[in-house]
């Protein structure tokens, strides 16, 4: 076996693979929480104040969905 593979096959990989995957997971963590955090506080969200759903891409699949939970697939 060569060397290097050795080292991968044990698991001794000097441990950088697992500390970039680490920060990258971080940084990614870190982003969906600052989106949260914007979302929640200029209220964008997926309802309007007044209660009403806001159209976005997902309304689509969810009426076409409630259509043909109803037994109407075809106007869906």
């Amino acid at each position: 076996m060569h060397p290097a593979q050795v080292g991968v096959a044990s698991g001794k990989t000097g441990g950088k693979p697992d500390r970039l995957f680490a920060i990258a997971a971080s940084g990614i963590l870190l982003g969906y929480v600052v989106s949260l955090a914007m979302l929640l506080h200029r209220h964008h969200w997926i309802l309007q104040p007044d209660g009403r759903p806001v159209p976005c891409d997902f309304l689509a699949y969810w009426a076409s969905g409630l259509l043909t939970l109803s037994g109407k697939a075809g106007s869906a």
